[in-house]
This record gives structure tokens, C-alpha cells and sequence, in this order.
């Protein structure tokens, strides 16, 4: 058949075809396993069970779901064994204790509802400091954060003197990180062990002696105990446990604050995913890293590398992060920049810990510590403002350009449907990139290479435009999209303008005659491209700089590309074979 020649016609059935799967294949999907949100302080399996870790079996029992999981862990009791990103793990629960943790279904993917329209959980934190400061910089910090994560749909509010955060169901286990306190710092290990309660270690230059007193310890005739903090010659001394034989001593070598971001990255390695935040050292940092690591005693590691015999431990909030090798022969130099990496077993968990820690870098420490006050379920009214008018906008206009587009031509029945199909075809498209963001790559490419093979863009002033479109697609790429008021009324309106650009196509092509048909769709197409340029850069502010409006913007991006590059000119196309026939 003569339609299949047509390339562009080709691409787009396939593109839609993709859509459609990425759109409906999360409900054929049975993801199993829960997502923790939370561990409490108590929790006898706080140091096996993590906030953000994946459990998928507790004590033999298969968990699917959060029900599954509050089945399971109901009547626990003595040692039990929890399968948690993959990995079996082990921990002992006192009879009668409770195990303090919370958890979340993990999110089968797809399209996802905004909090406006499909609700969510909403928390309540009260700041250890309330001054108007640093409530002001608390709140800025949060917001850093969400825009760090790419949770365009959480909402914070400040009112008396408390934090309000409102939160989508399937982005709740990310509440923690965005609240977390964030004090980021990097120690250097030193065991110490006892003899007949006597012990020593070196640091700086200078040999410490150290004596047992009673579950403390005593450094230069003061006593310590765990979790006590010093200083020996200017550099942070912190006591993490004391036994009868050893005691380990962490060296603070750096926190946040020393730090600055300079690349960040995940890649697969050996069948795992290794995340890598490249840091730049302040000058003070980098003169402690030498006094701390000076004349500090190496090993050979089974590859051959010489190495510092304990590690730097980098901890989140108190809680070990990260162990990483010290090579020797940075030992004592006054390096300039240092590499934070970690492997995980999922590309997801290696991307959200990626995350997390550059975004501690960058936003930094809170000001404050905040502490949890309430949680609730959040459920939006179905009769609000910004939720009914995009759908009736739609309805209305839609049957009022439909009814238009009926009576105008004689040929009534012909434009209906052909308008109907190019309409709901671009929606699928869009839909499946909210589904999946990295869509938008395969749209663009797709759609720009077949606009240049038929020297479509021939105005310089339209480039401009398109890297505009370009810039705004890479953005969309790092957002994680939802369909909320905002881009319900971007749907709306790229639906008005859908309609009214293709009731100019078939005007022009019911009153050109056949000769001068193919100068009138070049014409059509420079309309186009233009709308489309000059929307993108009008939008290309509101997408960088107001993050509400991501989603807005995206919608309204993805349909002027899609329009340009494949819908319309099929429509023309299909048009004309119509009016033919």
C-alpha cells in the first residue's frame, strides 16, 4: 500500500506503539518487596536495616507489599533473618520489642498522579530552632533539596513556627533525606588496643597514651567516654566504643563544609552500579587530611596497592555512609581533591545515594534539627478550582472546535475523525513521556532527523527555538513528571491549539489547488516550527527557574515537538489521501 512508503507515517505508528506499552505495561507488572522509610532509634535492627533499603523476605516469608511485610514482622522474636537489597541479613529482636521500622510499597512505575489530584501523605516537623533565621534558611535548604531530588510535586509550608511537607504515597520514602539534619563528616579510623588496660596511637607528629578507666578511657589526664568529643592539637577527636580490649577513635578529617561538588556520576562496574562524587578540598581541609594521615601505618592490599590500614569512614548524622581506602602515598600530602564513591546493586540505589550525598555538598548541613510531630493521609477535594476547570476546559473546547470544524466544511463528516486521531495521538505521546521521561530522547531524535532529511527547517531564526526545545528536553530528563492541575492545563491548552492548527491545515488544503499544494505545506510547516520556537523560548525561563511549572512546561514542550516533526505533517498527509479517495 502506498501509505506504508511514507516514512514519517511509519515512525509515528511505531512511536505510538512504544507509548502505549510504556504507558500500560506498569499494570501488568508485580513488583515485589517493600521500601523503608523510616527506623527508629530503639529499633533492634538499626544497624542491618536502612532507610531507603529494599526488603523482600523476612524470616522465609515472601513480602510483596506493606501488608505482607506488617504480617511478617507482626510476633518477631530472637534471631531473624531479612533478605534486603538481595542480600541476606541478620539480626536478633528481643521478645517483646517492638522492630521500629516503616516501610512503603515500591511504585510499579507509569504515569503518576500529582498530590492535587491524587493525594498523599502530608508531615509535620517541629525545628529545634525557631528563630526567624534559621526557620528562613531551614526552609530554603529544604527546598534545595527537593529540587536536588527532582520531586517537582512536594509542597513545604512554614506556619507557627512548625514545617509542613506534603509528599506523593510513592515518593514518601525520600522524606527522611530531605529532612535529615545532614552533617556529612569524614574520620579517619584509629583503633587503639589495651594492654593490662594501657593502650597508645599516633596522630600528628606526636604517640598518645591511653588508659582504660571503667568503660571510658583517659587521653592526657581527662576522661572520655563513647560518643564524647575532644580536640588533640586542633583536630576533632571523637571516642565511637570502648571495650575491655580496644577502643576506636574516629579523626575528623572534613564535613560538608570543606567540600565543594565538582562532577557526580553512576556507572556499571563488574555487575554492579558504582556512584561517584568528585569533591574539591578547601585549604584547611586539605592541611588536616595531611596531619591526620601522616605516619599512619599501611598495608598491602591482595591487588598490591599500598594502603592505609584503616579506612575513612564517612558518616551521615552519626551513621557510618561510606568506608573508602586511603592510598599511602597520599598520606600525608596536602591533597586538593578527593573522590567519594560507593558500589551498589541496583542502579537505582546508586543514583538515590548519589544523590543524597552531593546534595548534602551542595545544599549543605540544616540549621536545625527537625523533629517529627505528626503524619497523615492527604486526600484533595474533588471539587477544587484548579483540578475541574482544565477537565471541563477540555471537554468544552474540544466539542466546541469539533462542532466548529463539523458545520465549516461541506465535506463534514471527512475532518472529524482524521482531526480526532492526530489529537489523541499526540496525547499518547505525551502521556507515555510522563510515563518515562527518556522517551522524549527517542521523540526528538526521531523527529528532528526526519524534519531535516526533508529540509523541513530551512529558517536560521528557527534554530534558535530548537535549542531551546533542546535545552528544555534534557531538563525533562531530570524531572520526575506528574500529571497534576498545572499540566492538566497545559493539556488543555496544547489541546485548543492542536485543534486550531489542524482546522488551518484542512482549510488550506480544501482551498489550494493540487499544484500548489506542496509550496502550502511547506508554508504550514515554517507556521509551525515558528509557534513552537517562539513557545519554547517563552518557556524556557518558567521551566529553570519556577519549579512548580516543570510539568506545565513539559507537556506543553512535548506537544509543540511532536506537532512540528510528526503529527501534523501526517495529518496533511492523511488528509489529502482522504479528500482523494
Amino acid at each position: 500500500m502506498e501509505w506504508k512508503k511514507d516514512v514519517r507515517t511509519v515512525a509515528l505508528l511505531v512511536l505510538l506503539l512504544i507509548s502505549l506499552t510504556i504507558i500500560f505495561y506498569p499494570f501488568f507488572l508485580k513488583p515485589n518487596g517493600v521500601r523503608v522509610i523510616s527506623v527508629s532509634e530503639d529499633s533492634p535492627c538499626k544497624d542491618v536495616i536502612t532507610v531507603g533499603s529494599i526488603i523482600t523476605e523476612v524470616a522465609g516469608i515472601p513480602i510483596k507489599n506493606s501488608q505482607d511485610f506488617a504480617k511478617a514482622t507482626r510476633n518477631l522474636k530472637g534471631s531473624t533473618t531479612f533478605i534486603i537489597n538481595d542480600n541476606p541479613r541478620r539480626c536478633s529482636i528481643p521478645e517483646g520489642s517492638q522492630l521500629g521500622v516503616t516501610v512503603s510499597d515500591i511504585k510499579k512505575g507509569g504515569i503518576r498522579m500529582g498530590t492535587d489530584i491524587g493525594g498523599g501523605i502530608v508531615y509535620f516537623f517541629k525545628p529545634e530552632d525557631t528563630s526567624k533565621t534559621t526557620l528562613e534558611k531551614t526552609l530554603k535548604s529544604l527546598e534545595s533539596r527537593t529540587r536536588k531530588y527532582g520531586l517537582n510535586d512536594v509542597e513545604i509550608e512554614l506556619f507557627n513556627n512548625s514545617f509542613k511537607i506534603l509528599i506523593p504515597s510513592d515518593e514518601e520514602s525520600y522524606i527522611h533525606f530531605l529532612t535529615e539534619k545532614g552533617e556529612l563528616e569524614g574520620c579517619l579510623v584509629i583503633p587503639v588496643e589495651f594492654t593490662n588496660e594501657e593502650g597508645e596511637f599516633y596522630l600528628d607528629g606526636k604517640t598518645y597514651d591511653v588508659y582504660l578507666e571503667d568503660g571510658s578511657i583517659s587521653i592526657n589526664g581527662l576522661i572520655y567516654s563513647p560518643g564524647d568529643s575532644f580536640e588533640l592539637n586542633g583536630i576533632e577527636i571523637k571516642v565511637q566504643n570502648v571495650s575491655k580490649n580496644t577502643t576506636t577513635l574516629l579523626a575528623k578529617i572534613f564535613d560538608e563544609r570543606g567540600l565543594t561538588l565538582s562532577n557526580k556520576r553512576v556507572m556499571k562496574q563488574s555487575g554492579a552500579y558504582i556512584f561517584l562524587i568528585y569533591t574539591t578540598l578547601s585549604e584547611d581541609t586539605s592541611k588536616t587530611f595531611a596531619r591526620v594521615t601522616k605516619g599512619q601505618e599501611a598495608i598491602v592490599s591482595p591487588s598490591g596497592e599500598a594502603l592505609l590500614k584503616t579506612p575513612l569512614l564517612v558518616l551521615i548524622d552519626e551513621t557510618p555512609f561510606l568506608s573508602l581506602p586511603i592510598s599511602e602515598k597520599n598520606a600525608g600530602i596536602e591533597i586538593k581533591e578527593l573522590t567519594l564513591w560507593g558500589f551498589r546493586r541496583r542502579a537505582e540505589d546508586a543514583t538515590n545515594d548519589m544523590i543524597r550525598l552531593s546534595s548534602i555538598i551542595e545544599v549543605k548541613r540544616l540549621p536545625t534539627k527537625l523533629n517529627l510531630i505528626k503524619k497523615d493521609i492527604f486526600l484533595p477535594k474533588s471539587s477544587h478550582f484548579f483540578i475541574t476547570l482544565p477537565l471541563y476546559t477540555i471537554l468544552f473546547l474540544s466539542l466546541g472546535l469539533s462542532v466548529f470544524f463539523f458545520i465549516r466544511y461541506k465535506r463534514r463528516g471527512v475532518m472529524i475523525l482524521p482531526l480526532i486521531l492526530t489529537t489523541l495521538g499526540e496525547l499518547v505521546l505525551i502521556l507515555g513521556v510522563i510515563s518515562f521521561s527518556p522517551f522524549l530522547i527517542l521523540l526528538f531524535i526521531v523527529g528532528m532527523s526526519l524534519s531535516l532529511l526533508k529540509n523541513e527547517i530551512v529558517d536560521l531564526k528557527i534554530w534558535i527555538g530548537i535549542f531551546s526545545i533542546f535545552m528544555i528536553v534534557l531538563g525533562i530528563l531530570l524531572t520526575k513528571l506528574t500529571v497534576d492541575s498545572n499540566s492538566l492545563i497545559a493539556f488543555s491548552i496544547f489541546t485548543c491549539l492542536s485543534m486550531i492548527q489542524s482546522t488551518v491545515i484542512g482549510d488550506r488544503l480544501l482551498k489550494k489547488k493540487e499544484t500548489h499544494i506542496q509550496s502550502e505545506y511547506k508554508r504550514l510547516l515554517r507556521i509551525l516550527w515558528f509557534s513552537a520556537s517562539l513557545i519554547a523560548i517563552v518557556l524556557l525561563p518558567l521551566f529553570f527557574f519556577f519549579n512548580e511549572f516543570r510539568c506545565f512546561v513539559s507537556v506543553l514542550i512535548t506537544g509543540c515537538l511532536v506537532s512540528a516533526t510528526l503529527t501534523k505533517p501526517s495529518y496533511w498527509i492523511l488528509l489529502g489521501k482522504i479528500l482523494k479517495s
